[in-house]
């Protein structure tokens, strides 16, 4: 199991008594430490959402779940247990987020390998989140200034072009220029613009619109 190596949080929402016993028992003997809440707005008020792991969920409404963890930018990954499956309930889950959909009464035997998938998927997310914030933090050493030489840069403005458009020296184009990349460093637009996707929709609010 992925939890045995790694020591991941495994988290129980809205299980009824013997299901939660049930199912606590086998998590734990795959080497997760557990939590467990008998509601979503409980354990969204305990629960820690900032480290890697997975969440078995058996609630009434698993998406408002999932777009809580959505919205706290968390890297934990669910898996929506429920009573009997329907096509809609299945396809809302997952398009909300879910890893796996499983139904009580018959799928468990498959509940091992949802769980890793969802560890797996918990921490590529928790190395994508990680890798995003120092993007974010890179950006944000760049001064106004530089913020607006790095806008026109995107837009395939050359130094000449630059000065002209914010009134400013060639020279301090050059210098501005010059500390975006080492501020962000990187060697290149290329390797910039990779700093900007990798640091997500915020990068774009961090620069100055120059329409």
């Amino acid at each position: 199991m992925y939890a045995s190596q790694s020591r991941l949080n495994c988290h129980l929402v809205g299980m009824d008594a013997a299901t939660e016993n049930s199912v606590r028992d086998l998590v734990q003997r795959w080497g997760f430490n557990v939590t467990t809440a008998p509601d979503v707005e409980s354990w969204l008020a305990t629960a820690d959402l900032d480290h890697p792991g997975c969440v078995l969920a058996m609630v009434e409404r698993p998406v408002q779940l999932l777009k809580s963890l959505e919205a706290a930018c968390s890297p934990l990954a669910a898996v929506v247990l429920i009573a009997k499956t329907d096509t809609r309930s299945v396809v809302e889950a997952m398009r909300a987020g879910a890893v796996e959909v499983l139904e009580i009464s018959s799928d468990m035997a498959l509940l091992p390998t949802a769980v890793d998938h969802a560890c797996a998927a918990s921490v590529q997310r928790q190395q994508r989140l990680s890798e995003a914030t120092a993007a974010q933090r890179r950006l944000a050493q760049l001064s106004d200034g530089e913020r607006d030489v790095l806008q026109l840069m995107l837009h395939g403005k050359v130094n000449k072009n630059i000065a002209s458009r914010l009134g400013i020296a060639l020279r301090t184009v050059e210098a501005r220029r010059k500390r975006v990349f080492t501020k962000l460093g990187t060697r290149s637009l290329a390797e910039i613009a990779a700093v900007l996707q990798t640091s997500g929709l915020l990068a774009a609010t961090m620069l100055v619109s120059l329409n």
